[in-house]
C-alpha cells in the first residue's frame, strides 16, 4: 500500500485567508532521499507560490496539517499532525524487513520460518549491521 497525505497551511496574506494544499507520496520521498525533506517548499510549487516571496514567508511560519493519509502513515497522523521522525522510523524497520523476508524465503520453507521465528530476527540484526 502507498503511503500519501495530504498537506496543507492555512494563512493570512493580504486581507485573504489561503489554503494551499497538495497530496504527497512519501514512499516515493524515502526511497529518493532516505528521508523526508521539509514539505513547504513543495507545497508552496505546487500551489504557484514563488518561494522567494513575503506570501511563502508567512506560508512558513504556518503549522502543516495532515488532512487526508493513506497507508501505514495513518498511524503517524494524529488530530492533523504529522509525527514525521516516527514514520521515518517505522518505514525503514518496514523495508528493512521486507528485504529480509525476501531472502528468508530463498533458504527456509515457509515450515521452517513458521516454527523457528527467531531465523528472521536474526537475518535482521544482520542485515542492519551491514
Amino acid at each position: 500500500m502507498v503511503n500519501k497525505i495530504e498537506i496543507f497551511v492555512e494563512f493570512d496574506f493580504k486581507g485573504e485567508t489561503l489554503n494551499p494544499r497538495t497530496t504527497i507520496n512519501l514512499d516515493k520521498i524515502m526511497e529518493n532521499e532516505g528521508g523526508i525533506y521539509p514539505l513547504i517548499p513543495t507545497l508552496a510549487r505546487d500551489n504557484s507560490i514563488d518561494r522567494y516571496s513575503y506570501e511563502f514567508e508567512i506560508m512558513e511560519s504556518a503549522p502543516i496539517m495532515v488532512s487526508k493519509a493513506e497507508g501505514m502513515v495513518t498511524d503517524f497522523v494524529n488530530s492533523g499532525e504529522f509525527d514525521q521522525q516516527g514514520f521515518e522510523a517505522a518505514w525503514k524497520r518496514a523495508q528493512d524487513h521486507k528485504i529480509v523476508t525476501s531472502i528468508a524465503e530463498q533458504f527456509f520453507t515457509p515450515d521452517e520460518l513458521s516454527q523457528n521465528s527467531n531465523i528472521e530476527e536474526a537475518l535482521l540484526v544482520a542485515y542492519r549491521y551491514t
